[in-house]
């Protein structure tokens, strides 16, 4: 309807793995090892890489009963592989390690001269009927980890190094993490010591100096970095849409970026929780995807659910807010949140200009668009900050998507007219039925006459009834002597 106001908001997802600066990734994971073995966990930092190849960091900490945990840092996630390792490391596990690569029956000398002739010269037939032989390669996946029940979908592609202060180990066997054990210390035949006995010496160096991790940013700094991350942001629009030849106008309303910001903190929030105990909007827990998580203390899962419960109350807050939104009229209001690991205007930039969703605006075929860009920044220890953003523009809708909105605007509010109108008549219907039927009143029966004995006498003859007579009489006599009285005055007056 002309002259009056649409509202819709599309939503995409977070930013993908490979769209992080690699790093400010790795500044994150070598933090949250750190933070991670101050609280005494067995903590290392994997490096290997996602989807498409991109070198990525992540953290990693052996838990009990043989579980495994990655520890996702750009998004908080949390990946349990269960049975990747003994539980325990030691020379007395040295014996069941070896056992466990020996009844592998891996072929040792696959890459032998004459082994490597001799499959040379196969024929078709052969190599088929050696397809087998291929399960018992070093590098292949470990038979018993790709079974149904121990499959594991995680977003790393491989693992090439692992580390911490104390060592530094290279996989030698199948480059997937999720299909190898994780017994560094004791399994010489998966994993090998980068660490010689001259570079551990220079590793121990300065252990016993305790170095405090740093403040975070304060207030002022974080406002400061937002306006020059918004202003930064709306001149690469202004330059990128200049290129193609079109113009760029922007949008400013205090109320639209304020709740934006507020809800890029409730996004922010969201990446605290734990998705191990997660309950839906109806309170009721989610069945894990993984292995069950190995952190099941009971006051945890508590807390955990009252977090939940409390997500969900602010979500639907947000969302019966979206109405609210300082939207031109005819107008729709899309945009994506980004999130970013780094406070470098740089690499944001770089990284908004690989991100695909973002390019959809920034080549749109008209000038009649209106961008906006917010920001919000979140100080976290040691200067590392958490940087969100929010990136759209409000498009005008067609002619035929705002006649079709008008269409069902009219129908609603005839639908609702007509129960409103229903709802009145039979309210109306049921105050006559009330005037129009008198409460009911039930009479009650006479009781039964008392029951009289005939004895053989007067039913009437009593001394009651005979004293009643007597003074009857004597009124009736009384009464007589009165009327003689009156008529003896009056013909005395005459």
């Amino acid at each position: 309807m002309p002259g009056s106001r649409m509202y819709q908001v599309r939503v995409s997802s977070v930013a993908p793995l490979d769209t992080v600066t690699e790093a400010a990734v790795h500044d994150h994971a070598v933090l949250l090892c750190c933070a991670l073995q101050g609280l005494k966990k067995d903590a290392w930092v994997c490096v290997g890489s996602v989807e498409g190849g991109n070198e990525h960091t992540w953290v990693m900490t052996r838990e009990g009963y043989g579980t495994i945990t990655f520890w996702e840092v750009t998004t908080g996630a949390k990946y349990h592989l269960g049975q990747r390792w003994l539980g325990k490391s030691g020379d007395q596990c040295i014996p069941q390690v070896d056992k466990r690569f020996k009844d592998r029956q891996a072929m040792a000398d696959w890459k032998a001269d004459a082994s490597l002739q001799e499959r040379a010269n196969f024929s078709r037939q052969q190599h088929l009927q050696g397809m087998d032989q291929l399960t018992r390669l070093p590098v292949a996946p470990w038979p018993e980890l790709c079974k149904k029940e121990m499959l594991a979908a995680i977003p790393y592609l491989s693992i090439e190094v692992i580390f911490n202060g104390y060592d530094v180990y290279g996989n030698l066997l199948n480059h997937h993490p999720a299909c190898i054990y994780y017994d560094m210390e004791i399994d010489r035949n998966s994993w090998h010591s980068l660490a010689g006995s001259d570079l551990k010496q220079q590793m121990y160096l300065g252990k016993e100096v305790a170095i405090p991790v740093g403040p975070k940013v304060s207030s002022f700094t974080a406002d400061t970095l937002e306006k020059s991350i918004e202003n930064e942001l709306k001149e690469s629009i202004r330059m990128i849409r200049m290129r193609i030849g079109f113009e760029s106008a922007y949008e400013d309303s205090e109320v639209r970026d304020e709740a934006l910001r507020t809800y890029l903190g409730h996004l922010e929030k969201e990446c605290v929780l734990d998705v191990d105990w997660a309950h839906d909007d109806s309170d009721k827990p989610l069945k894990p995807w993984g292995a069950p998580s190995p952190f099941n203390a009971a006051e945890y899962k508590s807390s955990c659910r009252d977090a939940w419960k409390k997500h969900w109350k602010e979500k639907s807050d947000l969302k019966g807010a979206r109405r609210y939104l300082a939207v031109k009229e005819n107008h729709v209001l899309s945009g994506v949140p980004l999130h970013f690991s780094s406070s470098d205007l740089k690499e944001i930039r770089k990284c908004i200009m690989g991100c695909k969703p973002i390019q959809e605006y920034f080549r749109y075929p008209s000038d009649d668009i209106f961008f906006f860009a917010v920001a919000k920044v979140f100080p976290l220890p040691d200067s590392v900050c958490s940087v969100w953003v929010f990136m759209g523009a409000e498009v005008k809708m067609p002619r035929e998507r705002i006649m079709q909105l008008c269409k069902e605007q009219k129908e609603a509010e005839a639908a609702m007219f007509e129960e409103e109108e229903q709802a009145m008549e039979g309210a109306e219907e049921e105050d006559i039925e009330d005037l129009e039927a008198p409460p009911e009143v039930k009479e009650e029966a006479p009781p039964p006459p008392p029951e009289v004995k005939d004895e053989g006498q007067d039913l009437y003859a009593s001394a009651e009834a005979d004293k009643k007579l007597e003074q009857l009489q004597q009124g009736k006599d009384d009464s007589k002597d009165d009327e003689k009285k009156t008529k003896k005055k009056d013909k005395e007056s005459e």
